[in-house]
């Protein structure tokens, strides 16, 4: 049994079947994702994040309620809470997705991230972000790729396109149009294919192919009708 988000019948966590683990989803788009770049080529302007089961009213409602919590709760709540949910849920697979949709919307959030990977050494979290690029973000950005239990992944802005730089943030993930990118893409899942690339810090870059085509975010409606009951 997976916790709940407070004061709602929704799942915290998410557990998602093709990477084999647990993981925190909210909504994605320039709101919520603070290294938001929209337009063409981009990999944004595609997201896979607004697509699929992604754009289920099931899957918006239980981003928006997550979204809701983490934005109005304490700092200490939002920490013990996470962290006592993913302990249990990583009990038996110990990997954690931060972001199966969205992003840090701000250095703040980084900082909460850090804290909660912090306190739970045993599980190994992979992190791709696209705030990379905001300078604002740099210094909680290296912090938190500091921990040892953590792969904090530059996600590149543009398809087919390398990320510029380092940073100090040495890993990466790219999205082709061409090569053969992520094995879980053709196997099914990360256990099918046996690989564990995205959360090993050994492994520098990482392609996926392509998702698919633009698709709307249709979680901001959602907002905004909740905002106005």
């Amino acid at each position: 049994m997976t916790a709940k988000v407070p004061g709602s019948t929704v799942s915290l966590l998410s557990e998602t079947e093709a990477m084999s683990c647990y993981s925190w989803s909210l909504p994605a788009g320039p709101i919520t994702c603070g290294g938001f770049k929209g337009g063409p080529g981009t990999i944004c302007g595609s997201c896979y994040a607004g697509q699929g089961r992604y754009a289920m009213p099931n899957v918006i409602r239980a981003q928006v309620t997550r979204w809701e919590w983490w934005t109005s709760a304490p700092r200490v709540e939002r920490v013990s809470t996470l962290v006592g949910a993913i302990e249990s849920a990583c009990r038996k697979v110990p990997f954690f997705r931060v972001f199966d949709s969205g992003d840090f919307a701000s250095p703040e959030d980084v900082r909460v991230w850090s804290e909660i990977c912090a306190a739970l050494p045993t599980v190994q979290f992979w992190i791709p972000t696209r705030v990379w690029w905001r300078p604002e973000y740099a210094s909680a950005l290296k912090a938190l790729a500091s921990l040892p239990n953590v792969a904090l992944r530059r996600s590149a802005l543009r398809v087919d396109e390398p990320i510029p730089g380092d940073s100090g943030l040495p890993l990466t993930s790219g999205v082709t149009s061409t090569g053969p990118g992520c094995p879980k893409q053709t196997a099914g899942s990360c256990a099918a294919a046996k690989c564990r690339a995205c959360w090993d810090r050994s492994h520098a870059h990482v392609d996926y192919h392509v998702h698919g085509q633009k698709a709307p975010i249709k979680w901001q409606a959602v907002l905004a009708r909740r905002e106005a009951a």
